[in-house]
């Protein structure tokens, strides 16, 4: 497998790494729901780490977006740590703003 290229992203904060193309098996062949198939994926971005609140507050900022919950709370609310709270669509209109 090809080694992954990082990128960096001023505007969000974040390093990407490239995953390259290519395919694996998936599945169980225990299982009739999930049989053995092969998953083929284009190339794709992926952050290195997990989006810090510090990150996450550029995007807030930038788009208006709420609060996620436990945004307040005194022992989860440090620049650096992961954000935590962040439903379904608010990681999608995450994902779309950082591109």
């Amino acid at each position: 497998m090809p080694s992954s290229t990082l990128r960096a992203d001023d505007r969000t904060g974040v390093d990407y790494l490239e995953i390259p193309a290519g395919e694996f098996r998936m599945g169980d062949p225990d299982e009739d729901f999930a049989p053995p198939h092969t998953v083929r994926l284009t190339r794709f971005w992926m952050a290195r780490t997990e989006i810090t609140r510090e990150q996450y507050l550029r995007f807030m900022r930038a788009t208006g977006r709420p609060e996620p919950a436990q945004w307040r709370n005194d022992r989860l609310n440090k620049p650096g740590q992961p954000v935590i709270g962040v439903n379904w669509h608010d990681a999608a209109a995450y994902c779309d703003w950082a591109g």
